[in-house]
């Protein structure tokens, strides 16, 4: 029978597949930010990953036809994919480092406040990084946390003005890095028979976080999205780094 801590774990994978199915990314974010304060993060990862897997396997199928594929291809893979393997070689050397976490919750809360201001109305538009840098950064970080989605996003977000193909895209870029990062869990011992039993057990909350999601993204207009997007990394963001400061 799965245990309180499997349970609780299978709550927060709901809202985050929830938010993925919707939005495209976000799954990781919201349960490495929230499932911390379940289990150690390097053992919600090695659970979360393989079924986040099958979520971006199914976005992709259903949704090829709106793959940028120059965006993905020319701009997204080369940049994040020069920054993921030092992302991995900390993670196997620090993921049990206690200021990580904060560190991973500072970043997402600086660049989603960042974006909610420039989302209010009658903004004038900020100036933005260039995308090459933080999409080299994204990498570094999803090699580190699985949880590179928040500066994609930002590098993105004028790259992929339409939300469907927004979505579509994130998705395709999540599939050869959470492959690689099963093989990185699989060499240091992080993936055997208890994370995947964790992994089975967190299948329903995919089976019911999908169609949850699916149904938010047809109906949620693109500025409400958006908004609701950098609100809800904002918050995620907010609580290992709070965690990190109330110790």
């Amino acid at each position: 029978m799965p245990g309180s801590e499997d349970l609780a774990l299978a709550l927060v994978v709901l809202l985050a597949l929830l938010v993925e199915a919707c939005a495209g990314f976000g799954a990781t974010v919201v349960t490495v930010a929230l499932g911390a304060l379940i289990l150690p993060i390097p053992a919600v990862l090695a659970a979360f990953v393989p079924v986040n897997l099958l979520l971006s396997l199914y976005l992709v199928a259903r949704e090829r036809a709106w793959v940028d594929r120059p965006v993905l291809l020319r701009r997204v893979l080369p940049w994040m994919g020069a920054g993921f393997a030092a992302g991995v070689a900390v993670y196997q050397r620090a993921s049990g480092a206690p200021w990580l976490p904060a560190l991973f919750g500072a970043l997402v809360v600086v660049l989603s406040a960042i974006s909610l201001w420039g989302l209010r109305p009658g903004a004038t538009p900020s100036p933005r990084l260039p995308a090459a840098p933080c999409l080299l950064a994204a990498g570094v970080v999803h090699g580190v946390f699985a949880t590179g989605g928040p500066l994609v996003v930002y590098a993105c977000e004028g790259l992929l003005p339409d939300k469907r193909g927004f979505r579509a895209t994130l998705a395709a870029v999540w599939l050869p890095f959470h492959g690689l990062l099963l093989a990185s869990y699989g060499a240091s011992g992080a993936l055997g028979a208890a994370s995947l039993r964790r992994s089975a057990i967190l299948l329903p909350a995919l089976a019911l976080g999908l169609p949850l999601g699916q149904w938010a993204h047809r109906r949620l207009p693109e500025a409400r999205f958006r908004v609701g997007v950098y609100a809800l990394l904002l918050v995620a963001g907010g609580v290992p780094l709070l965690r990190a400061v109330l110790r």
